[in-house]
């Protein structure tokens, strides 16, 4: 993503993470087995591992296009693959395709709280 902003690609609007950026499980790690976690507390993970991962490139869509405008079509590009959120639909009620969704939008949503701390 650095390569990407230091290109100047800006221009991009789908990018499809098809691969496990990390476990983002249900369950608490080791060592925190007393503290409550959120029901989206694996999709905000997802999101802050995203937006490390990207910043650069999130930062060069909002410095190179339009302000806000570039940085919301920077972070509506990316989707990650349901490999990701697996633990989390695995008992969920919708269908897979659409907690899929559903997990994206509040992992982008989580992207646009951490940039919006940035500046």
């Amino acid at each position: 993503m650095t390569l990407l902003a230091a290109k100047g690609a800006t221009n991009i609007e789908k990018m499809y993470i098809n691969c496990e950026v990390g476990y983002f499980g249900i369950y608490p790690r080791w060592g925190r087995s007393n503290r409550k976690y959120s029901e989206d507390e694996p999709l905000k993970r997802a999101g802050r591992k995203v937006f490390r991962d990207c910043y650069s490139w999130l930062d060069a869509m909002k410095a190179n296009d339009f302000g806000e405008n570039g940085l919301d079509s920077g972070i509506c590009a990316i989707q990650l693959s349901g490999k990701n959120f697996r633990d989390w639909f695995i008992n969920r009620q919708e269908e897979k395709h659409e907690a899929v969704q559903k997990a994206n939008e509040t992992m982008k949503k989580e992207i646009r709280r951490l940039m919006s701390l940035t500046h």
